[in-house]
């Protein structure tokens, strides 16, 4: 008996933990549904912008071809490109920083103790004894640069495989920011997501630009269209039988070619809309997204493909219907079907079905998970939010036009776009051009006579006049004077005073940053002295917004380091780097790492340089460093970098002359296991070359 009261007690708690279960699914797309209803004036400005900005500049305008042929100086999209242009014009550069550390527990940074304790430690031992003290400090130096060295090399290390990273993404990494630059100057604010994929791991490949295409990607469809076939869910002559045929196909050249063997780690940045990422409204500021206990990512996808991403078979798998817990089911711009619409989707193909699909980062408990709206259960398990980075959310947020607001303000969090601010300018624009058009048009000469006095054919010979022709009026009397009988109606003048737009162009220079020279030809009336006082004033505006973009890339890049030392393995950043990787493989060693070295984006790298000031900048301090004797070898490779060339210095460094015992290696480095060390400095021991075996000096 009391087994039965066990038994029915334990199916107590599993009903409580389903019902638990389905009641917090419910709970998040509750959520996220405020939430989009929240912001729905801000995400429906956004896409107001986008068309505003691609030239449907007109109330009622649906297409660029507007059948009104209404006036349209697009001066908007002109205003997009040249912020794209000036704030980002190519790739920046990440440079590995180590944090301030005392790596030394004896040693006071002085060298003059350091050569003190050297000969101090001679005298003892060419006098048969020790001297402990200066032996000790000798030691300890040692062990500090030694570890200092083996830092600067992972560091180097780093560098090397981030720039890989950006230079291998699928879609180039420069062409993605520059969307990403246009997207913030159009919407307002831009998002980049950081990921980590494994191939040989069950990653779920869910990104804004659509489905994978790595070899498991491919393998998990074929696997889906096989289920279906055995499950007798598809004929033998469906379109899927070719999909398949081809996917193995694919798989098998991918295998013949050694795709196999490719990297199975890799970074990927996502670029979603900026309408397609929902925040918590407890958010106070995008940047950093402080306030906020969760951000969700939004998906339109194909039901089908929604449970083949997630392995969803059977009663698992996600399904639509008008009963509780069924999924709702959306149109490709995000509209839910509703009534009617719904009913005519039964007999649609899976494939053909649209659903929501939410990726949720719930900061409170470091999960992240997958629901789709209208489904009652998850669609994978929740898991730890990955990749780990220090910020918990691997999201990051850009805007340019910051705001302050409140809670109990009307402002919103999501700030006004350039395109915004132009807008009012912009239309205006186009009505003072419209108008003088028409009134051109209006004023064209207009011929008036009397009625009766001129015949059909009169008229239309009148009209059809080409120059130098002889018209002959049959209805008008011989002698009569022609002007009398035909007159010109007098019209208002137009005074170009009415339509001047120069006043409208102040206002999109105070608006936006631009001036005349901007958007087009110096205009006469703007002297040089006038012109150069607005360039500096654009400037300073671009300089700021370069900051705000060196801000999300350096972000972006500490976040990417951190989670490379945390989840790469040694195989696969040897591939990469080479033979001369030094990566930590133990878990304590590479938590060092993780708090010594960050990643950090040089400023106004992604900019156009001025390189003229940057030679001159050099040719100003090198002679100073040559005469305080620094390393000859080094100004050459400083010069190389500073004039840009693509040289390599130590392709020219002269081979050093043997000597007796250990031969140094070309260009002057020591061989591996050689003591490396300044002149007049104690012999430092060397790191052990390649991996490191976890251990701290």
């Amino acid at each position: 008996m009391r087994g039965s009261d066990s038994e029915g007690s334990l199916t107590i708690k599993e009903d409580s933990a389903k019902e638990a279960r389905k009641r917090a699914v419910r709970q998040w797309q509750t959520r996220i549904r405020a939430a989009k209803v929240f912001f729905e004036k801000d995400f429906k400005r956004m896409r107001s912008d986008m068309d505003f900005a691609a030239g449907l500049q007109w109330v009622d305008q649906t297409s660029l071809q507007d059948p009104s042929d209404r006036y349209v100086a697009n001066l908007t999209i002109r205003m997009v490109n040249q912020k794209v242009a000036s704030l980002y014009a190519r790739d920046p550069k990440a440079i590995a920083r180590r944090r301030k550390r005392l790596d030394f527990q004896i040693w006071d940074g002085n060298m003059q103790s350091l050569l003190q304790a050297f000969q101090s430690a001679s005298m003892a031992q060419a006098a048969g004894g020790v001297d402990v003290a200066s032996t000790a400090l000798m030691m300890d130096y040692m062990q500090g640069k030694q570890w200092q060295q083996l830092v600067e090399k992972v560091g180097r290390t780093l560098e090397i495989l981030y720039q890989y990273e950006c230079d291998s993404q699928d879609i180039p990494f420069k062409l993605e920011m520059k969307q990403l630059v246009r997207r913030i100057v159009t919407c307002g604010v831009g998002y980049v997501f950081l990921d980590i994929k494994h191939d040989e791991t069950d990653d779920y490949n869910v990104e804004s630009t659509g489905p994978g295409n790595s070899m498991y990607d491919r393998l998990q469809r074929v696997q889906a269209i096989a289920e279906k076939l055995k499950g007798k869910e598809i004929e033998p002559d469906d379109p899927l039988i070719e999909q398949l045929r081809l996917n193995i196909q694919s798989i098998q050249e991918s295998a013949q070619r050694g795709e196999q063997a490719n990297l199975v780690q890799r970074l990927e940045f996502d670029f979603p809309p900026s309408d397609k990422v929902i925040v918590d409204p407890n958010c106070r500021a995008l940047k950093g997204f402080i306030g906020a206990q969760w951000i969700v990512r939004e998906f339109i996808r194909p039901m089908d493909e929604v449970n083949t991403i997630f392995g969803l078979e059977g009663d698992d798998a996600v399904k639509a219907g008008s009963d509780e817990g069924s999924a709702k089911l959306f149109t490709e711009d995000g509209k839910e079907l509703t009534g009617t619409e719904r009913e005519h989707t039964k007999d649609l193909e899976e494939k053909k079905k649209l659903v929501t699909l939410w990726k949720v980062y719930d900061k409170r408990t470091r999960q992240q998970l997958y629901i789709v709206d209208g489904w009652r259960d998850y669609v994978c398990e929740p898991e730890a939010i990955s990749p780990t980075v220090p910020t918990i959310f691997n999201g990051f947020a850009c805007t340019f036009n910051d705001v302050e607001t409140d809670p109990l303000g009307k402002a919103s969090i999501y700030p006004p776009s350039d395109v915004q601010l132009i807008r009012c300018a912009q239309k205006e624009y186009n009505r003072v051009r419209e108008t003088l058009r028409g009134h051109r048009k209006a004023n064209a000469p207009t011929y008036v006579a009397s009625k009766g006095m001129l015949t059909d054919n009169d008229k239309d010979a009148l009209k059809a006049g080409v120059p130098n022709e002889l018209i002959e009026l049959e209805n008008v009397p011989a002698g009569t004077e022609i002007n009398k009988v035909v007159g010109i109606l007098q019209k208002q003048p137009v005074d170009p005073n009415l339509y001047d737009a120069r006043p409208i162009v102040d206002d999109i220079e105070k608006t936006v940053g631009l001036q005349d020279a901007n958007l087009g030809p110096a205009k006469p009336h703007v002297t040089a002295t006038v012109g150069n006082i607005a360039e500096q004033s654009r400037v300073i505006q671009s300089s700021s917004n370069v900051d705000d973009l060196d801000d999300l890339l350096t972000s972006l890049a500490k976040a990417s380091g951190f989670a490379m030392l945390g989840e790469f393995d040694i195989s696969t950043v040897q591939r990469i780097v080479g033979r001369g990787t030094v990566w930590p493989q133990d878990p304590a060693m590479r938590a060092d790492f993780m708090n010594e070295i960050f990643l950090e984006v040089v400023a106004a790298s992604s900019g156009r340089p001025n390189k003229q000031l940057d030679v001159q900048n050099f040719q100003a301090i090198a002679p100073t460093l040559a005469q305080a004797g620094a390393n000859p070898w080094g100004l050459i490779q400083e010069g190389v970098k500073r004039l840009d060339d693509q040289l390599e210095p130590s392709d020219f460094a002269p081979l050093p002359v043997p000597t007796q015992g250990a031969a140094p290696a070309p260009g002057g480095q020591p061989t591996p296991g050689q003591p490396v060390g300044k002149p007049g400095q104690p012999p430092m021991p060397s790191g052990p070359p390649g991996v490191m075996n976890g251990q701290r000096p």
